[in-house]
């Protein structure tokens, strides 16, 4: 009886964490650190928006580090996978782990729910101190994007900044390969209005360039992915992602276990 109470007792205390990143190496990494911490158990690793998505309906977890970018043809990731999550687990912790640093995108992250935004470019013994922050119920921003994040800097909006429709819909048309006089011709309006609408849609988003647009639109899936290049033998074949919960792999289509 007492031992089971013990165990009990060490089981309340132990952290559950599920792990997302599409990079192998970044997983390992957070994998070695946090199990050293004698207080977190890594109940799953997965690669992946939709992996990531199978493992938190199969898994009970105390705690989610994901990163912010996770490239899928099948699932978005940024803004609208934390969101997804948070509609869908709102008592889940979310700890950001990224080297995305577009500072309105970030303050996006805080306003969505998101606890703690650790600078992957940060020492990783930074990390246990975020989640024992995380998991006591504040917030946790590492010390390198800190300032940015809290700074009042001309022109930059806050996490808040909507876009207009008009300013919404003009921005959709252009990363949809629209050119500003198709998009002016489409809409009846004229080219100087839609020219002012996407460059004051691009402001309240904190972009100066085309480039930054369209890396905020696949990072927000209002633009489809790039597709993979033909050197993967196996692209077109869209294998599932696999997920890796409690040392046995699943397939998050067939829910086969791989295991051998």
């Amino acid at each position: 009886m007492r031992a089971a109470r013990l165990q009990m007792d060490l089981d309340i205390m132990i952290t559950r964490l599920i792990i997302a990143d599409d990079h192998p190496v970044i997983r390992a990494g957070l994998r070695a650190i946090l199990e050293r911490q004698g207080q977190y158990r890594i109940a799953a690793e997965v690669d992946s928006p939709e992996s990531l998505a199978f493992a938190l309906e199969r898994t009970p977890a105390d705690l989610l580090i994901t990163d912010f970018a996770m490239p899928s043809t099948v699932s978005p990731d940024g803004h609208a996978m934390l969101s997804m999550i948070r509609r869908r687990y709102p008592a889940l912790p979310i700890a950001l782990f990224t080297m995305f640093n577009n500072i309105p995108s970030l303050r996006m992250a805080m306003q969505i729910g998101v606890r703690a935004i650790i600078d992957k470019a940060a020492p990783m013994d930074r990390i246990p101190e975020a989640l024992r922050e995380v998991s006591a119920g504040t917030t946790y921003i590492s010390q390198t994007l800190r300032r940015s994040m809290h700074a009042d800097m001309p022109g930059l909006p806050t996490a808040g900044a909507a876009l207009s429709p008009k300013e919404m819909e003009v921005i959709r048309l252009y990363i949809s390969g629209y050119s500003v006089t198709q998009i002016a011709a489409k809409l009846g309006r004229t080219i100087s209005t839609i020219s002012r609408q996407r460059t004051m849609g691009m402001e309240k988003l904190g972009l100066r360039t085309d480039a930054e647009l369209f890396a905020y639109a696949y990072e927000h899936g209002l633009a489809p992915a790039p597709r993979l290049p033909m050197a993967t033998a196996v692209a077109h074949l869209q294998l599932p992602a696999h997920v890796h919960v409690e040392n046995v792999t699943f397939c998050s289509a067939c829910e086969l276990n791989l295991d051998v």
